[in-house]
């Protein structure tokens, strides 16, 4: 059987690699309590995995369910509800309408040790077509924050891809979101999980938000886990070589990992696998898919400077902030570390803890020259 899979999202705990540190972080730090409790940015690029990571953070913490303690006082009742904007309304009203429809139905699906009175039942019903849907929405919160006593409520927002909302309502809804976690007559009751694209976001994101949200990047895969992934799943059955091909070509993008590996996984004697079955993998891809040229169009013009930089290095060298300068990039010490940002959160370089960044795949950066 093939388990892996690059069109959907990673459901399966036993799939779920690289963002394991990042994960339990998040979850953590989302349940603490009161007002030590946090809220995360996440930023990612697409196929980063971040719906992945979402779904696995929803799934621990529904397992938190009721935080057991001795004292009713200490316990913590857990809500995550995940909202896609891309099957939202992009507005406020449809923001928090599906929150609010999450929430009331929420007991139906699992249980928690209280009832959602018709006050706050009939609150929630009324955001999606209120003038002010805050208004509303804060008020049944109040209502089930009352209703959980003397039990503490933590409702999390665990929302995918926010920045596709509309150009407009971008403020708005960071302004709202910045509102709700800091509202303490509602008693710290709400938390965020937010995925997207800091770029995408912009001054929308760094305004209002900057001081609520606690950021975090996404990265590659480093060569443990991305080896992990090809060879558990398989029973180690991949020849050394080829796994070692697939990482060091793909530089351990989640998304461009699962793609290769499903392809070759879908081949009769996988022991009999060769890295040319590998590189017919990445030309398959490349017949078939368009999304090198996707990342190719959002990248900026510094943006491909740099990583013009990187593909003449190699992956054998590392680059420091400082070494740029000297390598005849002239662009200022911000929009550099802008760049590398980017490069970074899109998985076409790493970034190790002496501050050097490296090339990630060969892959992409055959693709890339090619685009020169």
């Amino acid at each position: 059987m093939n388990s892996y899979s690059f069109l959907d999202p990673v459901t399966r705990e036993d799939m779920f690699y690289g963002y394991q540190e990042e994960m339990d972080y998040i979850v953590k730090k989302v349940i603490a309590p009161g007002s030590r409790r946090q809220s995360f940015f996440v930023d990612g690029g697409s196929r980063m995995g971040k719906t992945s990571l979402l779904l696995q953070i929803e799934r621990h913490l529904r397992q938190s369910g009721i935080r057991p303690s001795n004292d009713d006082s200490d316990q913590l009742v857990i809500i995550p509800l995940y909202l896609d904007m891309l099957d939202l309304d992009p507005t406020l009203n449809g923001f928090l309408g599906r929150a609010a429809l999450l929430l009331e139905s929420y007991p139906s699906r699992y249980p928690i040790p209280f009832d959602i009175s018709s006050r706050a039942a009939a609150l929630l019903q009324s955001v999606k077509t209120h003038i002010d849907p805050f208004v509303p929405f804060t008020g049944a919160i109040y209502e089930l924050e009352k209703a959980a006593r003397p039990r503490q409520l933590r409702v999390v927002l665990l929302t995918d891809d926010l920045w596709r909302i509309r150009q407009q309502g971008r403020l708005t809804l960071a302004r709202t979101l910045r509102a709700l976690h800091i509202e303490t007559w509602i008693q710290h009751a709400m938390a965020f999980v937010i995925t997207g694209s800091s770029r995408d976001w912009g001054e929308s994101l760094a305004s209002p938000l900057e001081n609520t949200l606690v950021y975090k990047e996404l990265h590659v895969l480093d060569e443990k886990d991305a080896l992990k992934l090809i060879n558990k799943p398989t029973e180690e059955k991949i020849p050394p070589q080829v796994a070692l091909r697939v990482y060091r070509e793909t530089g351990g993008h989640p998304f461009l990992l699962q793609y290769v590996m499903s392809t070759l996984c879908d081949q009769e004697d996988i022991k009999q696998l060769t890295e040319e079955d590998v590189d017919q993998a990445t030309k398959k891809f490349q017949r078939e898919r368009r999304d090198f040229e996707h990342w190719w169009k959002r990248m900026s013009e510094v943006d491909k400077k740099v990583y013009r930089i990187f593909r003449k290095i190699g992956p054998e060298t590392g680059i420091a902030v400082d070494e740029f300068v000297d390598m005849g990039l002239s662009v200022n010490k911000l929009m550099l570390l802008d760049s590398l940002r980017a490069l970074k959160t899109t998985g076409l370089i790493r970034e190790y803890p002496d501050n050097h960044y490296w090339l990630a795949g060969l892959w992409p950066a055959r693709w890339f020259q090619e685009m020169r």
